[in-house]
């Protein structure tokens, strides 16, 4: 903390800097209110929290002694981000602090806009050196880039330094969804289970409904058969009669035209028939409704 306040002297930054010593976990969240508190009066604050981290990497061990998780942190330290309006960098100074990652999730409110924590276990004497680097680096140029080189180039005994975004981990999460679920052989099976689904469920009052009222996808439906309102595309594929699909001339041709071009979803459309463009998942569906055998 003094050499923190030193560097902070030398190179007049003017940052406040407190030393807050929470011996309970009572003590320990009344300190991230008071965080919040000030920081929705305009404080952009930078936690370092210091203290054991458990062994089995889901949280920490408090002065005394108490266990405190991951998922009992998030709402406080989200509360904190939602003030700071997602400007909040925590700094983990514990071992297996690095795991506070497990609680970014790509589609849950993020508790922090980035995090910096040591993979593995730690000695006391390796987080002083390495944080007074960072903190030196920081104060002096700051410049996030160049203080991340000077905690990260120093050598642990054990693992690293771990750091990333919330931006960071909502791409990485997006990009392997794209490779696993978005690729031809997987929307081909999500089509596949679309149309049984439909085989299934379809009726030709809910397509009468459908066509007359579609509403607007996402919805909740007063639809027979439809969970939720679905678009004229979709309803088109969703009613058989005597075990066949419907279509007509004119679903036809906007199938072609669906399949030539499919838009992006929720894009107005060229495409007669429809309304807004189809993605190409809807269209995969209609060639499978008239390629698969419905006997």
């Amino acid at each position: 903390m003094e050499d923190i306040d030193s560097v902070n002297e030398i190179h007049q930054r003017n940052l406040n800097t407190e030393l807050v010593i929470a011996k309970t976990k009572t003590e320990f969240i009344a300190c991230l209110e008071r965080i919040r508190s000030e920081a929705s009066q305009g404080e952009y604050p930078i936690p370092h929290i210091e203290c054991h981290g458990s062994d089995n990497k889901t949280g920490l061990i408090l002065g005394d002694d108490q266990y405190l998780s991951w998922s009992e942190l998030k709402p406080f330290l989200t509360a904190i981000n939602v003030a700071t309006r997602c400007n909040l960098l925590i700094v983990m100074a514990s071992c297996y602090g690095g795991y506070l990652g497990n609680i970014v999730l790509p589609t849950d409110r993020s508790p922090c806009w980035g995090f910096i924590g040591p993979t593995d276990s730690v000695y006391p004497d390796e987080l002083l050196s390495t944080f007074n680097a960072f903190y030196g680096k920081l104060l002096d140029t700051l410049n996030g880039d160049e203080s991340l080189t000077a905690l990260t180039s120093r050598k642990l005994s054990f693992g690293g330094y771990y750091f990333t975004t919330s931006i960071g981990i909502f791409k990485h999460a997006y990009s392997e969804y794209l490779k696993k679920y978005c690729s031809g052989s997987a929307l081909e099976e999500s089509a596949k289970r679309m149309y049984r689904a439909l085989r299934k469920n379809g009726t030709a009052s809910s397509l009468d409904g459908a066509q007359r009222n579609p509403g607007r996808a996402g919805q909740p439906s007063g639809i027979p058969g439809f969970r939720y309102a679905p678009s004229r595309l979709l309803a088109a594929s969703a009613v058989w009669r005597e075990s066949k699909p419907i279509l007509s001339p004119e679903i036809a041709s906007s199938l072609d035209g669906a399949q030539r071009n499919p838009g992006r979803v929720g894009q107005p459309s060229e495409i007669p028939g429809f309304r807004y463009a189809p993605s190409r998942l809807l269209a995969y569906l209609f060639e499978l409704i008239i390629s698969i055998p419905t006997t």
